[in-house]
């Protein structure tokens, strides 16, 4: 098991429980801290509360679908600067952009592992500067 070495705070926002409960699991075995939300709307009152270092959320939900929350948290001056990975079931694994250079990038659910490993750190790294 690798850990992160400070234990940074992931938010991960998906209406399917079963999706929330593998990545949780997947990243705090890697050392991260997790928190997660349901909809949109929880994930934007949680990351208010907490202040993630990441916000991993899917895109199509009920209540408050991503690209709403996101808008929200754009706007206010506590969160705007949370770097976000939307994780996708509308694109495909052959369309994931994770060279992005923008605060929010787009990876398939279908992307593997590593990739999304890859993603969360290039993420909390170019947060970092």
């Amino acid at each position: 098991m690798e850990q992160a070495a400070d234990a940074r705070k992931i938010l991960i926002v998906d209406d399917n429980r079963t999706m929330r409960k593998a990545l949780e699991l997947k990243l705090s075995s890697y050392g991260y801290r997790i928190v997660t939300a349901g909809d949109g709307k929880e994930g934007l009152e949680i990351a208010a509360r907490e202040l993630p270092d990441l916000i991993i959320s899917d895109v199509d939900m009920p209540v408050m679908d991503g690209g709403e929350m996101v808008s929200k948290l754009r706007a206010s001056g506590r969160t705007s600067d949370i770097p976000v990975i939307f994780l996708t079931g509308l694109i495909t694994k052959d369309e994931n952009a994770t060279e992005s250079t923008s605060q929010t990038i787009y990876l398939s659910k279908k992307s593997s592992i590593p990739e999304l490993l890859n993603a969360v750190r290039g993420r909390l790294a170019m947060a970092a500067k």
